[in-house]
């Protein structure tokens, strides 16, 4: 792999993270060469795309834990009522008739279990994910227009799919797709000036 040499001070410059990001993330750089537009086009879109396959996974474990938030909340109001006592049946031989009330507090403790396996699992991935998410979400103020960078945040790191946000801001989805390629377009050629200006091969 080629060494990049940094020049002037732009070490510590948001493009300059991004470049060095999507290059040595993918470890796709020839030797003695520059990048081209669609090479520097094609590695934006694949880290764009793998950091919203692993938001998304983000985003999908935190729905789950909700619903087992839900399930435990529900479960735990049904365990303490009133009416989950078969008045007529104490002290009586059930004939191993299953006693829901304990049914419900093991399920209890079964979905807390699982509620701290997803939540561990979410704090890791969230922890592994906040670096390249910030440098994004500043790149993204920084280069781009207002709206490209709204747009941007939502789809790559919030998410969204292209008609939420279009419901969302009043677009059309055609628009939210225009601006999202403009967006991607800025970005590439903000990349290609830094590399012309500040990188030697």
């Amino acid at each position: 792999m080629n060494q990049v040499i940094i020049t002037n001070n732009y070490n510590t410059n948001n493009i300059s993270k991004l470049y060095n990001y999507i290059i040595y993330n993918l470890n796709t750089v020839d030797d003695n060469s520059k990048l081209e537009l669609d090479i520097i086009k094609e590695l934006l879109h694949t880290s764009l795309n793998k950091i919203k396959n692993v938001c998304y996974k983000s985003v999908i474990l935190r729905e789950k834990r909700q619903e087992l938030r839900d399930d435990i909340t529900d479960l735990e109001r049904m365990y303490v009522r009133a009416d989950n006592l078969d008045i007529s049946e104490q002290g009586r031989n059930t004939g191993g008739k299953e006693n829901d009330v304990e049914l419900r507090h093991i399920k209890i403790l079964i979905l807390k279990e699982e509620l701290a396996r997803l939540t561990n699992e979410s704090l890791c991935i969230d922890k592994s994910l906040q670096d390249s998410k910030d440098l994004f979400r500043n790149i993204f103020d920084e280069i781009l227009t207002e709206a490209q960078a709204t747009v941007m945040k939502l789809f790559y790191i919030d998410c969204w799919t292209t008609l939420k946000i279009a419901t969302e801001l009043f677009y059309t989805r055609d628009y939210v797709r225009i601006v999202k390629n403009r967006a991607i377009k800025r970005l590439t050629n903000a990349l290609i000036e830094f590399q012309d200006k500040n990188i030697k091969w």
